[in-house]
């Protein structure tokens, strides 16, 4: 129903906005003598802009919140997470894992670098000053979602990452000096995730576009692409230790990178057939 009422007051806008064009252009053109195709031609492609940049920015972006089960009565609540979003965005998704957390779900959090149990209590968005934009976004590691002793951490080691990966671009013909330095590389880009939020309104709509494109098929298909065969380590290996601790767990939640979502549910469909897809649910993002 919200994304009925929110389009529709997006086509509302759109028509009375081409109404106007195009009045203001039959009165544009009524009163030349000369060239008047010039006030239709630069009327018609600002309108065109115009049109485009007011739907980008006005249509809703949402992540998914997709909740797996299987027949003996395991329970998955992902929350998919973007690395950039609103700060709204974030309180929600916070919001979420302290509601399941009180219901009994065990809670697994992202971060390379992070594993095995939660030993500190970290508030949402405790870190969010200097990092808002003008656009009002913030990125994840400012809002991370609330930390409780209790919670795990389900991810990759920083010394395991680094292996991993560097064992993966020698499968490529990197050498094996070159790849252990990029593999540390990455794994420190990885750990310490800054994204650079202070950007232009044209990064803006960049990223809306991006984000309204990417999302998309977590809502009309359970087919989703699984890009483990891409990203072997950055994805499969990590979904490994998400895939683990769910089996071995009653309940769970986490909020973690959308992309792993395909490759999580299709593991544990391989360890049993019976996981499936029993609601999806969306919060706005952007």
């Amino acid at each position: 129903m919200l994304h009925f009422i929110l389009f529709a007051a997006i086509f509302a806008i759109m028509s009375i906005v081409v109404s106007i064009a195009s009045h203001t252009i039959r009165f544009a053109k009524s009163k030349l003598t000369y060239l008047r195709w010039v006030p239709e031609v630069i009327l018609t492609l600002g309108l065109s802009l115009f049109l485009i940049v007011t739907s980008i920015t006005l249509a809703p972006a949402f992540m998914p919140v997709v909740t797996l089960e299987n027949d003996n009565g395991q329970r998955l609540v992902y929350i998919g997470m973007q690395h950039i979003g609103s700060k709204e965005y974030y309180a929600q998704v916070n919001d979420l894992v302290v509601s399941h957390r009180r219901d009994g779900y065990i809670v697994l959090h992202e971060g390379v670098g992070l594993n095995g149990d939660v030993t500190v209590n970290l508030k949402s968005c405790s870190k969010v000053t200097e990092e808002e934009s003008i656009t009002g976004l913030v990125s994840q590691p400012n809002c991370i979602g609330e930390l409780h002793p209790g919670d795990k951490y389900a991810d990759l080691s920083q010394s395991d990452f680094i292996s991993l990966y560097s064992k993966h671009l020698e499968k490529s013909g990197v050498t094996a000096k070159e790849a252990a330095k990029k593999a540390s590389t990455k794994g420190e880009t990885l750990e310490t995730e800054k994204e650079e939020v202070k950007s232009s309104f044209i990064k803006y709509i960049g990223l809306k576009i991006f984000v309204l494109y990417s999302t998309a098929q977590y809502f009309y298909s359970n087919d989703w692409r699984d890009k483990e065969s891409e990203f072997p380590v950055i994805l499969g290996e990590r979904n490994k230790i998400i895939i683990d601790y769910v089996a071995n767990e009653n309940k769970t939640v986490t909020a973690y990178g959308l992309e792993h979502l395909s490759g999580v549910k299709n593991g544990l469909v391989k360890k049993d057939t019976s996981w499936r897809v029993i609601s999806i649910d969306a919060i706005s993002s952007l």
